[in-house]
């Protein structure tokens, strides 16, 4: 087997194995806002984001959200697949959580961020062609500490994503810049797949090697 087709059956097992792994950020910062991670006025959050902001099929693995620091306080993170549209979430929490709303993770934090506030959980599976996605977070245990602003996007009407809350009136329409992390986002060999192909292509050289010493 030359040595070229050893590389390539190698690499093609590397990437069958590989994790692939994106990044979406949905928002553009035009101001800052306290909801829900510096301000002791409520303790129920949810935001919706439109399903384009999305190609395709997206595992979540880690959400971000951009200030400088939080309120101690336990924080828990769920998401779901949700019928309501972006400036349509109703007031009553519950009519906007979905069949498959599962729990992201429970965080207990507080203080300063970095500039970065990152909450990695359970993978959620998400998918746009069933729906809106909705983030839902929960907020007790609160135990003072100083909260900053976070990035928000305030101009409206804004088509990626839109917010209810329980903490005032202020910027209710509109939601904070938010990172997802996450994959797989496109289809890649299994690793079975992939060792299949390598042991092919090991075939095809020994063979071909077996001809030429004929």
């Amino acid at each position: 087997m030359s040595r070229r087709l050893l590389a390539v059956a190698v690499l093609l097992a590397i990437v069958g194995v590989a994790p692939v792994q994106a990044q979406i950020t949905i928002g553009t910062e035009t101001n800052s806002n306290v909801f829900p991670f510096g301000s002791t006025g409520g303790d129920r959050y949810q935001q919706v984001y439109a399903a384009g902001n999305f190609a395709s099929l997206f595992s979540i693995t880690s959400i971000s959200f951009f200030g400088n620091s939080v309120l101690n306080a336990s924080y828990a993170l769920s998401f779901s697949t949700t019928s309501a549209l972006v400036g349509g979430l109703s007031s009553d929490f519950a009519a906007n959580v979905g069949a498959d709303n599962a729990l992201f993770g429970n965080f207990a934090l507080g203080g300063a961020t970095g500039g970065t506030l990152t909450f990695s959980g359970t993978p959620f599976e998400y998918d746009p062609t069933q729906g809106n996605l909705l983030l839902d977070i929960s907020i007790t245990n609160r135990s003072g500490g100083t909260g900053s602003g976070f990035a928000a996007t305030s101009t409206a009407p804004t088509t990626d994503f839109s917010r209810m809350h329980n903490f005032g009136s202020g910027f209710a329409g509109y939601g904070l810049v938010t990172e997802f992390n996450g994959g797989p986002v496109q289809s890649v060999p299994e690793p079975a797949s992939a060792l299949l192909l390598a042991t092919g292509l090991l075939g095809m050289g020994l063979r071909k090697r077996r001809v030429k010493l004929s």
